[in-house]
């Protein structure tokens, strides 16, 4: 990265130091701009290659660059004049506002939930601790905007840049207008489709300057707070502590419900919103903020986020066009997504308006279920498996398997490959491992997949496996490459499930409490024949999320028999007899008394009198914080998908070797060819007559009468000429080279340490 260079920081100090009159804005603009010009001079001159590079990666993308398109008429355009043009025309008309008057009566249903308190946070001065958590959290390689200074500029630069970007961001939440070249969008075109046709094919994504998305950032921060009380339980997007996969599992109960009992017609509607972000009116959100109860001043730096924004389209590379928007979210903005929620909270509320005031009649889980009359979902859910394999989802397998085709036609090493399957392969299926548990034989296969991948081909056929998938999805210090198997990623999402049940506070969690809870007390644990996949799904790890997970009690607003408290399990699964219906209820605290002693004299009968000596030498004290949900596997309390991993998977020593193998002055494809020595994965003579083919008597390396060994190379012999080479500098007289050479001179005994 040039970033790393040891000439940068100068060059950036010495042009950032230059005097400007202006004001905070506009200082850091100029700044900007002579920065820049400094950069590139520096950058042409010390990396020389630079412009050859550039036109490789020019010519590489005229691979991927739109060279026809229908217009809008159906005409094929072929000249890249009017392809840009029906580009620019296409965007302009997106971006401009519909004009539709919008009347206040419309958005009744809106209630005034903003408090004075929460303005006040919104307003409240900025600090500099907030412009830097902001810029911290824009990806370094994030893509540039017009100005081109990335995400890494700002974080790597902030000890010479930071006062001059916080002065600024304090100008601009102050009021102060943006200038014009930070308010220029360049809209990027990525294909929604293989051989898109027409410019819709093609989702928009704003490229935003970073200085922009950092001021956008800052007033997102602050709204994120707020926005679990303002934004109905509906809405699974985009609030903090929320998530996708519960909306979708919820979906997956009700369908399983009216599967099963169809009567008086039950029906579910599928709505899909085109354009969304688009489209969205600025004076319907500016209505909707006052509604909320927003305070003016805050309206006002809202509208500075998107009031102004010029707009051009890259075309193959090249900015074509400009115009000026009058409507729409940029996608790529960080404060896009919350103002989004806010502008479809009025299709929520209006949906909940219908069936509360009894125009429609809702449909009800259980008697004691809340009101699910809507769910917003991503727009693209994850498709729901069929338990039969003939029925399995082929799109997943056949993205995973045009991505390994891909890749075949490149020389990579095992080290590359591991990684490939780690963060990219692995990667894929996440979004539906999050909500749904696939058919085990969903799981081999793409296993096998990354197996084949992994190993490579030869001719046209695949190579030997020599080392079991298992042992290869290890952690890298217990002997393997640290790929982490699809059935040990399933279980963590079911405990993460498990997990927001447990806390009880989401709309899913509290329909699933009234809807299964009462059965599986009564039943001591055992699932009900008409339960969902969904509730077996979690119910099988839903155990393992009780037993590391306890409520460190301060309020007592607990359950006292439904919720782990005491550290040792549910106290309703060891009651000796049922539990009393006025007692079934009871909160912690409502066996604490006002004189402030422990009053368990109701409950005695119920429990077996070691549980009732371990709660009698054990009272819960009350205090005026938050009852919170402690998880003990994490070393913080809080819940992690790792730590869940972590805690259910199989353990196996840590093995001394791997500390060398992945050290890090060793290329990693150096310790992948030790891990392939250690684990007898290289095809020489012992080991392919091993697995029973016949060799001539014969050393490929030295023509001796006899079979040449895999784990016993000689340096002279069998080892790379980097590990050579290595062994041989002057460094080896460090430790880890002194611990590495047994490994290549005493053989097999010395890999097993």
């Amino acid at each position: 990265m040039r970033t790393a260079h040891e000439d940068f920081k100068r060059i950036v100090k010495h042009s950032w130091e230059t005097d400007v009159g202006a004001a905070s804005m506009y200082k850091v603009l100029i700044k900007m701009q002579i920065l820049k010009k400094a950069l590139k001079d520096w950058n042409i001159n010390i990396f020389v290659n630079v412009v050859s590079k550039m036109q490789q990666v020019e010519d590489e993308g005229r691979r991927l660059s739109i060279l026809k398109l229908k217009s809008s008429s159906g005409a094929l355009l072929n000249s890249i004049d009017d392809i840009c043009k029906e580009a620019a025309g296409y965007f302009e008309a997106l971006f401009t506002s519909s004009g539709n008057v919008i009347h206040n009566d419309i958005l009744a249903c809106i209630p005034t939930i903003v408090t004075s308190q929460m303005n006040e946070d919104l307003l409240c001065p900025l600090t500099i601790e907030e412009v830097k958590a902001a810029a911290d959290s824009i990806p370094q390689d994030s893509a540039p905007g017009p100005d081109g200074f990335s995400g890494s500029f700002f974080s790597s630069c902030r000890d010479v840049i930071g006062n001059d970007i916080f002065a600024a961001a304090n100008d601009f939440l102050a009021g102060g207008p943006l200038p014009r070249a930070f308010q220029c969008t360049l809209i990027c075109l990525i294909p929604k489709k293989s051989n898109p046709e027409h410019i819709g094919d093609f989702r928009p994504i704003s490229l935003c300057n970073i200085i922009v998305k950092i001021f956008s950032k800052v007033i997102a921060s602050r709204l994120a707070v707020h926005l679990p009380t303002i934004i109905s339980d509906e809405q699974g997007t985009f609030v903090r502590g929320r998530s996708i996969a519960e909306n979708i599992s919820t979906v997956r109960e009700m369908v399983h419900d009216l599967d099963r009992r169809v009567f008086r017609g039950n029906l579910i509607i599928k709505l899909d919103m085109e354009k969304a972000y688009d489209r969205v009116e600025w004076d319907f959100l500016d209505i909707m903020l006052k509604k909320f109860g927003f305070d003016q001043h805050w309206i006002n730096q809202v509208q500075r986020c998107w009031y102004g924004s010029w707009f051009f389209v890259l075309i193959n590379g090249k900015a074509f066009g400009s115009f000026q928007s009058s409507r729409g979210l940029r996608q790529g903005d960080p404060f896009s997504p919350s103002m989004f929620i806010i502008a479809v909270e009025f299709l929520s509320r209006g949906l909940t308006n219908l069936f509360t005031s009894g125009t429609c009649q809702p449909f009800k889980f259980s008697r004691n279920s809340p009101l699910v009359s809507h769910l917003l979902t991503p727009k693209n859910p994850p498709s729901l498996f069929q338990r039969q394999p003939q029925e399995l989802n082929p799109s997943l397998i056949q993205k995973i398997l045009r991505r390994i085709e891909g890749w075949k036609s490149k020389l990579l090493n095992p080290a590359v490959k591991a990684i490939l399957i780690k963060n990219v392969l692995s990667s894929i299926p996440i979004h539906i491992l999050s909500a749904l548990n696939i058919p085990a034989a969903v799981s081999n296969s793409l296993e096998a997949d990354f197996a084949d991948f992994f190993w490579g081909t030869a001719e046209g056929r695949q190579k030997k496996h020599w080392t079991k998938w298992a042992r290869i999805c290890r952690p890298l210090f217990e002997g393997g490459l640290g790929i982490r198997r699809l059935g040990d990623v399933m279980r963590a999402f079911s405990i993460k499930m498990g997990w927001s049940l447990l806390k009880g506070k989401s709309l899913w969690a509290r329909l699933i409490s009234a809807k299964y809870l009462p059965f599986l007390l009564q039943s001591k644990g055992r699932s009900s024949q008409a339960a969902s996949q969904v509730w077996k799904e979690m119910l099988n790890m839903l155990s393992f999320a009780i037993q590391h997970s306890k409520w460190l009690i301060g309020e007592g607003k607990v359950n006292f028999w439904n919720q782990n408290w005491t550290g040792r399990g549910l106290l309703a699964a060891a009651t000796l007899s049922p539990i009393p219906p006025q007692l079934r209820d009871a909160l912690v605290r409502d066996f604490h008394p006002s004189s402030g002693s422990w009053n368990l004299s109701h409950v005695r009968p119920l429990l077996p009198p070691p549980i009732f000596q371990m709660l009698k030498s054990n009272p819960a004290e009350l205090s005026d914080r938050e009852d919170v949900l402690a998880w003990d596997l994490s070393t913080s309390s809080a819940f992690t998908l790792k730590s869940a991993w972590n805690g259910l998977r199989i353990h196996y020593p840590r093995l001394a070797w791997t500390k060398w193998a992945w050290n890090k002055a060793l290329p990693p494809k150096i310790g992948a060819l030790l891990w392939k020595i250690i684990h007898n994965a290289i095809p020489v003579d012992s080991a392919i007559q091993k697995s029973g083919i016949s060799l001539a008597s014969s050393c490929e390396c030295c023509r001796a009468p006899h079979v040449s060994a895999a784990p016993t190379p000689t340096l002279s012999g069998f080892a790379p000429l980097s590990i050579q080479l290595l062994l041989a500098s002057p460094a080896s007289s460090n430790h880890f080279v002194k611990d590495l050479d047994p490994l290549f001179c005493h053989g097999k005994s010395a890999m097993k340490v």
